[in-house]
């Protein structure tokens, strides 16, 4: 009886390490389908978000009206700035819209937020600054 329990114990625990091992290989594989889809989903957002900028740095209005807006900030009851600001409002509203964004930040190059699209507060007093410092 023992000449046959010792060969079975054997055979039952190969057999349980293999299908362990198995079972391990079968679920990493599975959980690195899933991190490959994640890395390509984070991936694919910001290429979208890059293509965004592009479309916005090359919009004609943009570049018309961007450049007196963040001239005349000094002076926001002048009728330039209020011109200006009311066009990039039109413009950034309907981008906005399209895309679903909750917000929308324009920011220097250094940074520096000059204008957020969903508030009233000063330039300079954005998001962008508060994470810098």
């Amino acid at each position: 009886m023992l000449s046959i329990a010792v060969p079975l114990a054997v055979i039952g625990t190969v057999g349980f390490f293999i299908a362990k091992r198995s079972l391990e290989q079968a679920r990493l594989e599975s959980l690195s389908s899933i991190a490959d889809l994640k890395v390509k989903e984070i991936e694919d957002f910001f290429n979208k978000r890059r293509d965004d900028i592009l479309v916005l740095r090359n919009d004609p209005s943009l570049k018309r009206f961007l450049p007196a807006f963040v001239r005349l900030q000094g002076n926001p009851s002048s009728a330039e700035f209020i011109k200006a600001k009311a066009e990039l409002d039109k413009r950034l509203i309907t981008f906005q819209e399209v895309y679903g964004y909750d917000d929308i930040l324009l920011l220097d190059p250094k940074g520096a937020q000059t204008l957020n699209l969903m508030s009233s507060a000063p330039m300079g007093t954005g998001h962008c600054e508060e994470n810098n410092g």
